[in-house]
Order: C-alpha cells, then structure tokens, then sequence
C-alpha cells in the first residue's frame, strides 16, 4: 500500500463520502486511490469552489469535508475556500499536492511555500513525510472537528503520496486548546488574520504525546490571540 492508498482507505473510515477538486498531475495518485476505495472524487470549476463544498459537507454533516488542489495556483485558489471554512467555523481537511520533497526549497515553475500561504487561515498546517502520513491525517481529522470547528491544512509532496505506507503509530496527541474565534466588532481587525496572530515554534512539530501537538515531522502553525 501507498501513501495515496493510506489516506483514501483512511477518509472512507472516517465517513468521507465526497472528495472535491480539480485534477492535475500531482494529484493523481491520490484520485486513482479514492476510485479504488470508493470514494468519490468530484470535479469542480476550481479549488475555490472545492472548498466551498467542502465546507457546506462539513457544516451539515460534522465530519470534515476534504478538498484537494495541486500546488501553486491551484493552492491559492483552495486558500479562498479554506478561508470560508475558517470565518464559517467548518470542519474541513484542505489537501495540497506538492512537488517532491527534494525539490520543495528549490524555486521551480508553479511552486510556492503552502504553509506560509495557508497557516493564517487554517487551524494548523502539516507536513506529510514517509513516516507520518496516517497519524497526521488522524490528527488532522480530530482538530478540524475540534471546538470550534475549522480547516486543516495537508500537505503532499508526490514522491510521498507514491511511497510505501508505514504503519501507523496509534497514539494520539492531545489536541490544543480551543483558537479565538474571529470577532466582527472587533474596529480595523476583521476577519482571521485581524484577530489572531499566527505563531510558528519547531517545538510544536514535536513526536505525538511528546509534549507537541502534531505529529513527528509534521510542520505545524497554530493560532494565538493577540495579546490585549
């Protein structure tokens, strides 16, 4: 089993019935592997309106709608949708397909830094490795559906979405306490990025129950207030 194959037998046992997005080449891998669990990948007219629809699944439902986009500008179009789930407060597992890791700091056509982009408008934004493919898509799930609700960021370089999955750890992190809602009143500051300032630490890319919330490898931004 591969990596791809891990994720799409992991969002059919969470309950995903729909996966919403454009396909490209990166993403591939991951649409044959849904085709062959049997959920659904639904085309859109672009990653914008997949994370719409993503989010309507999340809010209706309770389980967090997931929606895939290829790198570049495919994720700055998903960004949009993911900015939606968070301002709604919807569960949601936004995923980007990525270059391959020995490429990810080199400057080549299309591809940009996904964790800088997403990290504002997401409750946290992981990187998938070898190693920690399923546990991050466990925790990924939890926090989306975590009080208060909002998108998580995935993402997937394309050597790892091709190679061999590893087993899953099993252990679970404890999930970070619950993020400031974005407040309207607030003068000057609406919005999320106006209401709570993004902080990225090393040390909250710790291995699970190790003191870190996301998983071992796993880059992860959460959100905290600013202070008053």
């Amino acid at each position: 089993m591969n990596n791809a194959q891990l994720i799409a037998s992991a969002l059919r046992d969470r309950g995903v019935q729909w996966v919403f997005g454009v396909p490209s080449g990166p993403v591939l891998p991951l649409i044959d592997a849904l085709r062959s669990c049997g959920v659904a990948y639904v085309l859109t007219a672009s990653e914008t309106s997949a994370g719409f629809m993503a989010t309507v699944v999340g809010t209706l439902t309770g389980t967090p709608g997931v929606a895939v986009a290829t790198l570049g500008p495919g994720a700055t179009n998903l960004a949009t949708g993911l900015g939606a789930a968070w301002l709604d407060r919807a569960p949601v597992v936004g995923i980007t397909c990525n270059v391959p890791t020995a490429w990810l700091e080199r400057r080549v056509q299309m591809r940009i830094d996904h964790h800088a982009l997403m990290a504002p408008l997401t409750k946290a934004s992981l990187a998938l490795r070898s190693d920690n493919v399923g546990d991050s898509l466990e925790y990924a799930f939890d926090l989306a559906a975590a009080e208060p609700p909002g998108p998580v960021h995935l993402d997937l370089p394309e050597d790892v979405a091709l190679g061999v999955a590893s087993p899953t750890r099993g252990r679970c992190a404890p999930l970070d306490p619950p993020l400031k809602a974005p407040h309207a009143n607030n003068a000057g500051n609406t919005g999320a990025a106006g209401t709570a300032g993004y902080a990225q630490s090393p040390g909250n890319a710790g291995p699970r129950g190790a003191g870190g919330g996301a998983p071992a490898g796993g880059r992860v931004g959460h959100k905290a207030p600013q202070a008053s």
